[in-house]
C-alpha cells in the first residue's frame, strides 16, 4: 500500500538570527525514516530535496459568464476575476485594484468584492462606464484561486441594443506584487490615468459581449436620476441631490433580411404628471426642448442624419392602442412653446428608418415641479413615463416596461445629552453611537 508524508508550512520573512530570506537563497529539506518492523531493526531511509527562493510573480486572469446574448435581459452575466495554474509563482497579489471597461451594449447591476474592497465607478474619457474594485491601503491580499468573490461585475443587456460585438477590458494595478501580464493600458483613462495598469488575460471569451437579436421594430424608453451612472429602466435620484433627472427613448429596427426596406415610425410620450394613468406621484417639467441624437447609431458606430420631427402638447397623448398613429391636434414645435413647464406630451416621427439601426437615446430633461413641491421634498415618490410606439400604420404598441425615476432618502437624528454645568450653563455631548437614519417621508421618528 503506497503511503506518503505532507509537511505544509509558509516561507519566513527572516532567519532566526534576523537575517532578511532574499531572491536566490537556498532551502535544504531532511526527511529521515526508520522501520517499525522489528525484524529489520536499524533500517532507515533518508531524502534531501533543495529549494531556491525565487521573486513571486502573479498572474491577472479574467473570465467572461455571459449567459444572455438577448438585448433587454437584467440577468445577462458577468465579468470576473478568475483563478488557476498559469506558470505563476504565487497565487496572492498584495492590494491590487482592477478596473472593468464594461461592454457599450451593457448596464452595470451589482458589484461583488470581498469585505474591505473599495467598489465605484466612473466615466472614461470616451464616455464608456468603468467598475473599480480597490484593495489599495486595506492591507488585504488576494488569492486569485477565489476568483469572483474578489472581483466580479454583474451586467444587464441593454433594451436598446443593436446585434453586434463589444469589446470590453479589465486591467489590474499591483504596486506591491509583480507580475506576469505584459499588455501595457492603451486608454489611461481606463484607469484613472494609471499608467502601471496591465491588461488581464481572458480565460473563456473573446474580449466581446455579444448581442443577438430577431428581426424588429420598437422603442424602448430609459431614465437616468442622481443616484444613477447610466440609463436605467427604473432610475434613482437621493433628494439631497441634483434635482435633475432624464428620462430618454429609443427606437430601435433590426432586420436579418440584407435587403430590408426602410420603416417609418412615430412615438408618442406622456410626461410623469401626479395622478396620472401610470399612477405617478410628481409632476415632471421639462427645462427645455427634447434632444435627438444629430445621427443614427450603428453597430460599427455613428449611421446615417436623423431627420426627425418633434412637436409639444400641454395636454397628454390619449392611448388606447388601438391607434395607428397619434392624434396631433394641439401639437405645436418648439418654437411655440414659450413655458416648457406647461409641455405635458411630446410626438417624435421619424421616417425612413434604415435597417439595424437606432436612433439612439432621445433626451428628455427636467425635474419635479416646484410650483407643487420642490424636489428635496418628494422622497417617496415615483414618476412613471408612458410611452406608445407607431410603427409603419401598425396599431400601437404600448410598452409594457415603463421608464421611470423614484425618489427617495435617509435623514440622520442626531443624539445628544444635555446637562447643565456647575456656572448654570447648558452642555452637550454628542453620542455617535445612539444617531438613527429615518427614510425620508416615509418614517417618524417618535418620542420615547
Amino acid at each position: 500500500m503506497f503511503e506518503r508524508f505532507i509537511v505544509g508550512g509558509q516561507l519566513a520573512q527572516t532567519y532566526d538570527d534576523g537575517t532578511p530570506v532574499k531572491t536566490g537563497d537556498q532551502f535544504t529539506s531532511t526527511i529521515d525514516l526508520a522501520y517499525a518492523d522489528p525484524t529489520r531493526p536499524g533500517k532507515t531511509f533518508s531524502a534531501s530535496t533543495t529549494q531556491t527562493i525565487v521573486d513571486g510573480i502573479a498572474q491577472g486572469e479574467a473570465h467572461e459568464a455571459q449567459t444572455s446574448k438577448t438585448p433587454g435581459v437584467i440577468d445577462a452575466g458577468s465579468l470576473q476575476l478568475i483563478g488557476g495554474n498559469y506558470q505563476q509563482t504565487t497565487r496572492k497579489i498584495f492590494e491590487p485594484t482592477y478596473y472593468f471597461v464594461i461592454p457599450t451594449a451593457t448596464t452595470v447591476t451589482g458589484i461583488n468584492a470581498a469585505s474591505g474592497a473599495k467598489t465605484s465607478t466612473f466615466k472614461a474619457d470616451d464616455g464608456r462606464t468603468v467598475v473599480k474594485i480597490d484593495y489599495s491601503g486595506t492591507g488585504i491580499t488576494v488569492n486569485t484561486d477565489d476568483g469572483a468573490k474578489d472581483g466580479q461585475v454583474n451586467l444587464a443587456n441593454n433594451p436598446d441594443a443593436l446585434p453586434g460585438a463589444y469589446p470590453y477590458w479589465i486591467y489590474i494595478v499591483s504596486p506591491t506584487t509583480k507580475l506576469a501580464n505584459k499588455t501595457k493600458i492603451a486608454d489611461k483613462s481606463y484607469a484613472e490615468d494609471n499608467t502601471n495598469a496591465l491588461q488581464m488575460d481572458l480565460y473563456g471569451g473573446d474580449g466581446n459581449w455579444d448581442i443577438v437579436t430577431a428581426s424588429s421594430f420598437y422603442n424602448t424608453p430609459l431614465a437616468k436620476g442622481n443616484l444613477d451612472i447610466d440609463p436605467v429602466l427604473n432610475g434613482a435620484s437621493d433628494d439631497k441631490g441634483a434635482p435633475t433627472l432624464t428620462f430618454y427613448d429609443s427606437v430601435v429596427y433590426t432586420s436579418l433580411e440584407k435587403d430590408a426596406k426602410n420603416n417609418n415610425a412615430e412615438v408618442a410620450i406622456n410626461l410623469p404628471t401626479l395622478g396620472d394613468v401610470k399612477g405617478s406621484q410628481y409632476t415632471f417639467n421639462l427645462t427645455g426642448p427634447i434632444t435627438v441624437p444629430t445621427d443614427y447609431t450603428v453597430v460599427n458606430g455613428t449611421g446615417d442624419p436623423i431627420n426627425a420631427t418633434v412637436l409639444y402638447s400641454t395636454a397628454p397623448q390619449v392611448i388606447t392602442g388601438n391607434e395607428t398613429q397619434p392624434d396631433e391636434s394641439g401639437y405645436v414645435p418648439a418654437s411655440a412653446i414659450t413655458n416648457w413647464a406647461t409641455v405635458r406630451s411630446v410626438i417624435v416621427k421619424i421616417p425612413n428608418m434604415k435597417a439595424n439601426s437606432s436612433t439612439g437615446r432621445i433626451a428628455l430633461t427636467g425635474t419635479t415641479d416646484p410650483q407643487l413641491s420642490p424636489f428635496n421634498l418628494q422622497a417617496g415618490h415615483t414618476g412613471v413615463l408612458q410611452t406608445a410606439f407607431y410603427g409603419n400604420g401598425a396599431k400601437a404598441s404600448v410598452n409594457s416596461q415603463d421608464a421611470s425615476i423614484k425618489i427617495s432618502g435617509k435623514s440622520m437624528i442626531k443624539a445628544r445629552y444635555h446637562y447643565v454645568d456647575a456656572n448654570g450653563q447648558d452642555q452637550y455631548i454628542d453620542i455617535a453611537d445612539l444617531n438613527k437614519f429615518f427614510n425620508d417621508n416615509a418614517e417618524e421618528f417618535k418620542k420615547r
